[in-house]
């Protein structure tokens, strides 16, 4: 039979080194998802950013009559791709289902195939489209 103080000191032992397995699982755990969430933010992504900023007076050039193009009317990009669209004119802008506040910025990041068109106030067709592709 054990004494009682080795009994103490190996309980003691056991509840350290349960506790040093409980951190360990926790810290894998946390890096576990902080992987998965970074991933799916696109965080693993080698995409490409396009920018476009609208200029301020865009709006008083395109109200005189003038063919301003600041969007191409067919962008190509790919899954994982961004896209930024900053507005420093007094009016808002549409470009497809985005709409850029006067003053602001919309990001997009593109995470599946497809087609995106619609209305489009930064260029001279009036139209947009985005096809994302793999």
């Amino acid at each position: 039979m054990m004494p009682v103080d080795d009994d103490l000191h190996a309980e003691e032992t056991h509840r350290k080194l349960f506790r040093a397995l409980l951190i360990a699982c926790g810290v894998a755990l946390i890096a576990f998802v902080v992987v998965v969430v970074a991933l799916a933010a696109g965080g693993g992504s080698n995409g490409v950013t396009y920018r476009y900023t609208i200029p301020p007076g865009t709006s008083a050039r395109i109200a005189a009559g003038e063919r301003v193009s600041i969007m191409p009317t067919k962008l190509v990009v790919h899954v994982g791709d961004r896209l930024v669209l900053r507005n420093e004119d007094s009016v808002t802008q549409q470009m497809g289902p985005l709409t850029v506040e006067a003053g602001g910025v919309v990001e997009m990041t593109f995470a599946r195939t497809g087609t995106i068109e619609g209305t489009c106030t930064m260029n001279a067709e009036g139209t947009a489209k985005i096809v994302i592709q793999e």
